[in-house]
């Protein structure tokens, strides 16, 4: 048994050593960002109707948000292949900040309209460039446990642990009212501006594909994506 231990240990850690550099920062920046986000998501509908908004009003913030965030969804790909994946990265991680300030700065709950549509559009653009990071940097047979790790890690760990931070802050603050939560979204803005730093620093600047005038519209590029994409087309459908 303490031999298999062992072996085990120094599997993982051969493992690790050879997965790209670039697909550790964002695995640890998902991480962070799950933290951040399960620390306020308990609070979000008691804050928002905290602040004035009817039931039927919180239903319509969370329903524009997410449709905004929906509607931009197809051209973040279309956007990546021309600007590249860091950059587009960046522009998510931004929004995400953005989102949390207006959170903490918010008034009414009409401001939590325009906090909503940043958090979605930041999340949407930054988990494509996530996906393009994880596809591409890592090998055929690293892919599955990796990305296992980072769900293990980012979903698990941090999203248990967030939800404890968060209630143990809000007690600190005041308890479950505006006083008492608001402070969470500037930890929140703090912790997503920092590694909105730790992608520009530590991710690459690479770029796959061809970025050259061949391709002169997202229209065009839909249709040469469906065109060869048979695979894409089941996935679609399933």
């Amino acid at each position: 048994m303490p031999n298999t231990i062992t072996d085990f240990t120094e599997k993982g850690i051969v493992f690790f050593r050879e997965l790209h550099h670039d697909w550790k920062v964002t695995a640890l920046r998902s991480s962070i960002d799950r933290l951040l986000y399960q620390m306020v998501l308990p609070y979000l509908s008691i804050y928002t109707l905290a602040l004035g908004a009817t039931y039927t009003q919180l239903g319509l913030v969370n329903f524009i948000g997410m449709a905004v965030a929906g509607f931009i969804s197809p051209f973040n790909g279309w956007l990546i292949d021309r600007i590249g994946t860091k950059a587009i990265y960046l522009i998510g991680v931004a929004f995400l900040a953005l989102s949390f300030f207006i959170y903490g700065l918010a008034q009414s709950w009409s401001i939590i309209i325009l906090a909503l549509m940043a958090y979605w559009i930041g999340f949407t653009v930054s988990m494509h460039g996530c996906a393009v990071i994880c596809g591409n940097f890592l090998k055929p047979h690293q892919r599955a446990t990796a990305m296992s790790c980072c769900e293990t890690l980012a979903m698990g760990l941090m999203g248990m642990l967030g939800p404890m931070l968060g209630a143990f802050l809000v007690i600190t603050f005041g308890g479950v009212n505006t006083s008492g939560i608001r402070p969470l979204f500037f930890i929140a803005f703090a912790g997503t501006v920092g590694t909105f730093f730790l992608v520009k620093t530590q991710i690459s600047n690479r770029r796959w594909g061809d970025s050259g005038a061949s391709k002169p519209s997202f229209l065009a590029d839909l249709k040469q994506v469906f065109r060869h994409g048979h695979n894409l087309k089941r996935w679609l459908l399933v």
